[in-house]
């Protein structure tokens, strides 16, 4: 039996991971990304996504 939000994500976390996944996939192997403040950032600083606030 799987619960929810555990083993079954969210709609919400399900298109979160997709994004993430689609934006680093463009990225050079070799770009440095940050995590701070709830967002991911590229080296240049341009923010690739915004993690949402529970």
């Amino acid at each position: 039996m799987q619960d929810e939000g555990i083993t079954n994500p969210s709609d919400e976390i399900k298109l979160l991971t997709k994004t993430i996944v689609e934006k680093l996939s463009k990225l050079p192997l070799t770009e440095k990304i940050e995590l701070e403040n709830g967002k991911i950032t590229d080296s240049k600083g341009k923010v690739i996504v915004v993690f949402p606030r529970n």
